[in-house]
């Protein structure tokens, strides 16, 4: 009997390794993989509302809108007590716009009223209202009559409009201004004030 002695001995050991990465691949690619699948938030969402036992059929989603989406910002800030107080919603809706506007109208004006003030050409009087105390000639007068005009007739609105809001006399919401901005003016501006000296009466001092 002839004996190949050219083929290399290979021990059981190795020819068990041999058979293992002969194999592997195959039984790797049938093995299911135990890392947790990424899925998208969609995805996950719909498996969440199938899993539902209380969840039987998805709703209708439309993908149409009969109208277009309309947005009108003015109407979510309105307050609810503006009804309350005999307007209507159409009413109450134009009034918060009027508002608006003259909020917007105090804030440009702001400087310029302060301006009249440090000139001491204007002061707060007990009505919560610009008084003129000094009145320059020229141009310069009709514009500061013209200033305190307007910013007078802006004042008179909103505190009409606080006072139907809280059910209130305007002289009361006029009361109350007054201490306020007597409160927030500076030395030196005119300021009425209540007179001692006469019962309900008032005159004009400035602020010390």
């Amino acid at each position: 009997m002839t004996t190949d002695r050219s083929r290399k001995y290979r021990s059981p050991a190795a020819e068990q390794f041999d058979h293992h990465n002969a194999t592997a691949p195959a039984i790797m690619a049938n093995k299911p993989s135990n890392r947790p699948v990424s899925l998208s938030p969609a995805i996950a969402l719909l498996g969440v509302l199938l899993a539902s036992p209380a969840c039987t059929s998805l709703p209708e989603i439309p993908l149409t809108t009969p109208e277009p989406i309309k947005v009108a910002p003015i109407e979510v800030q309105v307050r609810i007590d503006l009804y309350q107080h005999g307007q209507k919603p159409a009413e109450a809706v134009e009034t918060a716009i009027r508002m608006e506007e003259i909020v917007e109208r105090q804030r440009n004006r702001m400087a310029e009223i302060q301006e009249l003030k440090d000139n001491r050409l204007v002061g707060e009087n007990h009505r919560g209202l610009l008084e003129v105390r000094n009145l320059p000639g020229g141009d310069y007068g009709n514009y500061v009559k013209k200033t305190v005009k307007e910013e007078n007739r802006d004042r008179t609105y909103m505190m009409r409009a606080e006072a139907q809001r809280r059910d209130l006399l305007l002289a009361r919401i006029e009361e109350e201004q007054w201490i306020r901005r007597s409160e927030l003016s500076f030395q030196g501006e005119w300021l009425e004030i209540a007179d001692p000296e006469k019962e309900g009466g008032f005159r004009w001092k400035r602020k010390e």
